[in-house]
């Protein structure tokens, strides 16, 4: 072969290589899912007459100006084994893409050997020999089969950028909710705290008077019953603190441990964090537009099973030669090149590439059924967020009423009892009803703060 007609068979290779590679291919493409929306969707919210809706987004966090909580998201962001998952799996996703996008490109190995033949007898007779070789092949896209697997790769990536988003949201909610709980059973305990110190005040003073003869045993003994089980309580609230604590740190990531300053009272709730209508919902949150995306890589699925069942064009070329020493090894006259084109077409099959297709369509149907369940659940959220935010105003508002009304009928009824025109039972009554409203308070404050983070991430902000 001569080195003009082996620079002229190599040249029309990468020409044909090159060309093909850059037209882009016909045929079955993806198929990107539009009508998604799962029901009629009002123009506003139905519990929205209730409260004040925001118009613009409101970074939840930001506003509740807590530096020290702030600082554990921060920190739970890389520490968390959950996130370091849903990294990982993105990781996955961006290496399966790029995989499926070297189908759409030549591939190209080199092969480098050497031979050696000994006689059994004499040398002779010996003899050596290297051989060298490229080979180049390329399956053009005729019919997008490849470009729809890429496109399904990419949905599936987008999927998991939308699932690390919505886990970091998660996860900053999570810690926030866990962050207000340790400062509720905190609070608890110092309430019940407060709680003994007001019983054993008033068994001291029952005792002096019990000792002077101007109380009965029964008051000292309902005194001392309710000393004793408020102990208990105490070192129960005490317990519940602490796994309060433990719960936060291993959201956070780290050793579950209580030794944690929390602050002294929960944070005012701030203006409500809803923004948008009925309608933005669906792009707004990331899980939806994860389950979107799973949608449309399940429609480029379909369209690749569709692309299945026609012809296959390969072209390969391969040059190589051999030779007995290095240098005549590059020598033109010494290589030979081979091009080969190849058509592939299914006859019969058993019907496994219809199946294939009849899979693929399920598929997408059970993504689609799954988005819109996911967005009506989404809806649901947010109405029962909204509603519940004017359900735990109003609970706000009366307990406040009720525990100044408490404290009030407790000081009149001491007043009472230490002048002797009441009996103890209706004391340690009024204090437990205290106590219990107290306790209540705290609850539906710390319940509003969860309240409020939960609307934020069921309306995507």
């Amino acid at each position: 072969m001569s080195s003009a007609s082996l620079k002229s068979g190599l040249l029309a290779l990468c020409a044909s290589v090159c060309l093909s590679a850059c037209a882009t291919p016909q045929g079955f493409t993806s198929g990107v899912v539009m009508d998604l929306a799962p029901t009629f969707v009002p123009e506003k919210w139905e519990a929205g007459d209730k409260v004040e809706v925001a118009a613009d987004p409101v970074n939840w966090l930001l506003q509740l100006n807590d530096p020290a909580l702030s600082a554990l998201v921060i920190e739970a962001q890389s520490a968390s084994p959950d996130m370091q998952k849903l990294r990982a799996r993105l990781d996955r996703a961006e290496a399966l893409t790029r995989r499926a996008k070297s189908g759409l490109r030549p591939s190209v190995n080199g092969s480098v050997g050497a031979t050696r033949t000994d006689a059994v007898e004499g040398a002779d007779r010996s003899s050596a020999a290297l051989n060298a070789g490229l080979d180049v092949s390329w399956a053009p896209d005729l019919w997008g089969r490849t470009g729809a697997e890429v496109d399904a790769a990419a949905f599936d990536m987008r999927a998991s950028r939308f699932d690390l988003e919505a886990g970091q949201k998660l996860l900053t909610a999570s810690i926030a909710e866990a962050w207000f709980v340790a400062i509720e059973a905190r609070l608890l305990y110092e309430v019940s705290e407060t709680n003994l110190a007001a019983l054993e005040r008033t068994l001291g003073f029952v005792t002096v008077q019990y000792d002077r003869g101007l109380r009965s045993g029964q008051d000292i003994a309902l005194i001392r019953a309710d000393v004793a089980s408020s102990r208990a309580f105490v070192e129960r609230a005490r317990g519940s603190s602490r796994d309060a604590l433990r719960a936060l740190e291993v959201l956070v990531g780290r050793y579950p441990d209580t030794d944690r300053d929390l602050p002294a009272v929960l944070p005012n709730v701030p203006g409500l964090a809803v923004a948008g209508q009925p309608a933005e919902l669906l792009n707004a949150r990331p899980d939806l537009k994860a389950a979107r995306a799973r949608v449309n890589a399940a429609a480029s699925r379909a369209g690749s099973a569709e692309a299945a069942r026609l012809p296959t064009l390969t072209l390969s070329g391969v040059i190589g030669g051999s030779s007995n020493g290095l240098g005549s090894l590059l020598d033109p006259a010494s290589l030979a090149t081979t091009l080969l084109a190849n058509l592939a077409a299914p006859i019969v099959d058993g019907g496994a590439r219809q199946a294939d297709i009849d899979i693929a369509q399920a598929d997408v149907d059970t993504a689609m059924a799954d988005y819109r369940a996911l967005a009506l659940d989404a809806y649901g959220d947010v109405e029962r967020q909204l509603d519940e935010d004017a359900v735990l105003r109003l609970q706000e508002t009366e307990l406040t009423q009720a525990l100044s009304n408490a404290r009030d009928a407790l000081k009149f009824t001491q007043f009472r009892y230490e002048s002797g025109e009441n009996d103890l039972l209706n004391v340690l009554s009024v204090q437990q009803r205290v106590n219990f409203t107290e306790g209540q308070l705290v609850s539906v404050r710390r319940a509003r703060l969860v309240q409020y983070i939960d609307l934020a991430l069921a309306t995507g902000y």
